[in-house]
Order: structure tokens, then sequence, then C-alpha cells
């Protein structure tokens, strides 16, 4: 469906458009678009988005419910607000057929003023919802470029700095959009005739955009992280020390390999724990300076185990996963691991 900066469906007298038209004069950039048949209606709501759709309930040869129900069966993410006008002062029968539709109503003869309120308040709230779509757009670009580079490169540390790079670029960029729809939220709270169902959609609207604001934050945090570097380690009296490594995982040989391959290059002790209570209790009894956690534990909680360390300790953690798995290395970087890299370059 065509989503457009701002257009308003009128299914109704010349009277009426005209009315209107005069309203939507103090709102720039809001256009109207009439429609004379159920057809005509039909065809331009499930082909454009529009901010607003006006429909008088007694007009020949249109049937206002059936154009509700054809409405309500857009589903939640692209039904339209839909304002009866009608010489009912109380329309119930309209307005409680179809409770999954944002519908108000409007009563003849058209009070300007009023009017005019009705359209502000529902074009601020496509305007948000736009801005929200947009920024969720974002978000997925810019999750989709962090799995381009994880997959197109086996050099972690490249892929990182350029991923990192990424992020905090994209964080600032969508600091003054996401601004801008806190600020017209907070207008469409205040509004004194904003009706409770539409409160609902507003209400959405700020979930969605705190949601986002969360994940940019964890970016933003990404990109600031410093890189740990382990040189020599000493103990309390100034004599180098092992090392301490902890290893989660749940595969005795990969254990091994792991082992092997720092075998000479590192003075280190070096533990296994293959369930994340085994590795609780290491945690707590020993003092370590890096945590490996294999992305395949026997129980599933790889990720449980990251948030609870996070929460707790600033202990250095690195994800490990091979090249067939390779979507939970961002995910783990995204909720604060330091780093991540694939067992088939353990060697280089």
């Amino acid at each position: 469906m065509k989503m457009n900066k701002g257009q308003l469906l009128v299914i109704g007298s010349d009277a009426s458009a005209h009315a209107i038209s005069k309203s939507v004069s103090d709102f720039p950039g809001l256009k109207i678009i009439r429609a004379d048949s159920y057809t005509t209606a039909i065809e331009l709501m499930v082909t454009t988005s529009f901010a607003l759709v006006f429909m008088e309930d007694d007009l020949p040869g249109i049937n206002p419910l059936k154009i509700a129900e054809r409405l309500s069966n857009l589903g939640n993410s692209e039904a339209m607000p839909l304002v009866f006008i009608t010489n009912s002062t109380t329309p119930l029968e309209l307005l409680e057929s179809f409770p999954s539709l944002s519908m108000d109503f409007l009563s003849k003869p058209l009070d300007p003023v009023i009017l005019t309120a009705k359209i502000k308040i529902f074009f601020e709230l496509y305007q948000n919802k736009i801005a929200v779509a947009q920024s969720i757009g974002e978000l997925d670009h810019a999750y989709g470029k962090i799995m381009e580079l994880q997959r197109s490169s086996l050099k972690e540390q490249d892929l990182r700095k350029e991923t990192t790079n990424f992020s905090s670029a994209f964080a600032g960029q969508i600091q003054s959009p996401l601004k801008d729809i806190h600020a017209g939220i907070y207008q469409l709270t205040k509004a004194r005739d904003l009706p409770p169902h539409i409160g609902q959609g507003v209400s959405h609207i700020r979930n969605a955009v705190n949601r986002i604001a969360g994940i940019t934050k964890r970016l933003s945090a990404l990109a600031n992280k410093a890189p740990r570097r382990l040189t020599c380690l000493t103990d309390d009296a100034g004599e180098e020390r092992p090392c301490n490594i902890l290893y989660v995982t749940g595969f005795k040989d990969e254990f091994d390999i792991f082992r092997h391959y720092i075998k000479g290059a590192l003075n280190y002790n070096l533990l296994q724990a293959q369930t994340i209570d085994q590795a609780k209790e290491i945690i707590s009894a020993r003092d370590l300076d890096i945590i490996f956690i294999d992305h395949l534990l026997s129980d599933g909680t790889e990720f449980d185990l990251l948030s609870d360390l996070r929460l707790k300790s600033d202990i250095p953690i690195i994800f490990t996963m091979d090249k067939t798995h390779g979507d939970p290395g961002a995910k783990a970087v995204v909720k604060e691991a330091d780093n991540f890299f694939l067992k088939e370059k353990i060697s280089t």
C-alpha cells in the first residue's frame, strides 16, 4: 500500500467536500481526494494509505457499513481512521459495529471549528505513523547492513570496526527524528477533544518509538565501548600471573581444540562449564579475566547468561560460533558482548 505525505479521502456531497476543503487550507501539504462511488472508494482505500476518510452515511448507492467493513479487513497496520458525516447526533449502529476501527462522527451541518480540530488530530496522528514507519525502516536497513557485513567477511576485527562505525552514525542520525516524534505525540496527548480510541493509537506509536530509542541507545553504547586488550597480567605482589579463562561450551572436543590453539601462546588457566548453572558457580568462585560463550549450549541459555553477566560484571565476554550460524554474533554484540569469532578461524 502506498503511503503518501498526507491525503484525505472524502466520500460525500459537494457541500461536505467544500466545507472540508476550506478546513484543509489550514494544513499545507494536505490534499483531498474524492470518491463518488463504492467501487472508486474501495479501489482508493486498497491502494493508498489516507490520513483520514470522511464519509456521509446517507449517500445514494453507497452503503457506509460495507465500506467500514472493507476498511476493517485491511488489518490493524493498514486500517485508516473513519469519520462519519451524519444527520444523527449519536450514530451508535455505525460506531459500535466495528470496534477494531478508529471511528468518529460529525453532525450536519458541519461546524468549521470542530471539523478543523478533527482534521488536526488525525493528521498529526498520521504524520507520527509515517515517522515511526520510516524509523523502523531505517532500523531494519541498519540491521540488514550489519548482517551483510558479518556474512561477507571472516576478518572479525575489521568487521567489528566497520559495524561499530555504521551503528554509531545511524544512532546519531536517528536522534533528531525521534525527538520530533516524541514532541508530536506529546502535542496529541494534550488535545482536549482526542477520542479515547484514538488515544490508544497514540499509545501504540509511543511504545514503538520507545523501542526504537532503546535499540539506538544500545547501538550508541556499542560504538562508544573501548576495546579491551589483555597484556601482561600481574597479581597483588606485581608478579606475572596466568590469565584465568572460562569457556562455556557443551562440547568437550571444541573445548580441547580451543585449549590446543592457545597452548604455548598464553600463560593461562582454562576452565570449562557446560551449562549456565556450572558457569555461574565458577564465576562466583573464581576471579576470571575473560569468558568465552558458545552459541549452542545444551540448555539454550547463552543469551540468558550474557544478560545476567552484563548486569553483574564487566568481565570481557566473547561469543563463539561456526560459519553456518553467523547471525548470533551481531545479536550478541548488540546485547553487549565485547566481540565474537568464528571457530573455523580459531587457528589464525
